[in-house]
Parts: structure tokens; sequence; C-alpha cells
């Protein structure tokens, strides 16, 4: 049966220290570029620390309160649902691998870059 009181679990934004260790961990990934292709990635690498840290804060109540949850419509009608968190979850994946994708382009022309320097030598 439905439980009469939903309730409502709040996602906190990640706190700063979170975010700056995560931020330090892809900055080294991208140490070898170029300053300025540095700096062109650097909004791409903050948004993959707030999403990478809210991802892992979202699995940590997953995992606790579970992935799915009851629902009642009406009278007769019940069944499970995805909660909110789960639906958060596949979102914030996809949109970390989108960011992610774009990030490793950077590293490729990097490398392909320093071929490139390499072959014409």
């Amino acid at each position: 049966m439905a439980k009469s009181k939903i309730e409502k679990q709040k996602y906190g934004i990640p706190s700063d220290a979170e975010m700056q260790e995560e931020r330090q961990r892809l900055a080294a990934l991208f140490s070898t570029l170029p300053e300025q292709r540095l700096g062109a990635a650097q909004t791409l690498i903050d948004r993959a620390a707030f999403l990478t840290v809210t991802i892992q804060r979202l699995e940590r109540d997953m995992v606790k309160a579970g992935f799915s949850e009851e629902y009642q419509n009406g009278a007769n009608q019940t069944g499970m649902k995805k909660t909110p968190a789960a639906d958060l979850h596949v979102s914030y994946c996809r949109n970390l691998l989108a960011i992610t994708k774009q990030l490793a382009v950077y590293l490729d022309e990097a490398g392909e870059s320093e071929e490139d320097d390499f072959t014409r030598f």
C-alpha cells in the first residue's frame, strides 16, 4: 500500500570542499594541456566536478532509500515508480557522459598536436 505521507528528500548542493577536491583531481588529468586550451576546458571541468559529486550523493541516497517507491492514484490504482533521485541520477549521468566526451576531445587534440610537432621535426 502507498505511504500516506511522502517523504521529500532534499538533494543539497555539494560543498566547496567536495567540489574543490574533484576539480583538482580532474585538473590533474588535463595538466598537460596548453594554458589556452585549459582555460577553454575549465568550465567543462567545473561542470564535471559538480555532476560527479552530485551523482555520488544521489547514489548514497538511493542505496539507503531505494530506487523505486509505491504510489497510489485514486482508490484502485497503485504501483511502483522510480524515485526522484533515480530520475536525477539518470539525467546527471547522461550529462556527465556528454561532458566527458567533450573533455576527451581536448585531450585527443593535445595528443595530436604533440604528434604533429614530432612528425614535423
